[in-house]
């Protein structure tokens, strides 16, 4: 076995550059979320058969990934969701 140091950058783009459909699906939402600034509201429209709690899920591991937080809100309509980005950390 060979160890050797890395830092956290190399971890997080190894995980991005895994080949499957969830890691395409990830670079995709965080080229989207990397098009608004702090204070803009976004709506997404969810297309048949996406979950609305999995799409969330994914938007707020995605915006932590880049440094963002991501501010819900509540919406009676069942195919989209509405939030607001909140703030932006520098990320290393």
């Amino acid at each position: 076995m060979k160890f050797q140091k890395v830092d956290e950058s190399e971890i997080k783009k190894a995980k991005l550059d895994a080949e499957n459909p969830r890691s395409e699906a990830k670079r995709q939402v965080i080229a989207f979320l990397k098009e608004f600034a702090v204070g803009d509201w976004v709506k997404i429209t969810l297309e048949d058969g996406e979950n609305k709690t999995n799409s969330n899920n994914r938007l707020h591991a995605a915006a932590r990934e880049i440094g963002l937080t991501l501010k819900m809100s509540r919406t009676t309509i069942k195919n989209e969701i509405h939030f607001q980005i909140v703030d932006a950390v520098t990320v290393a």
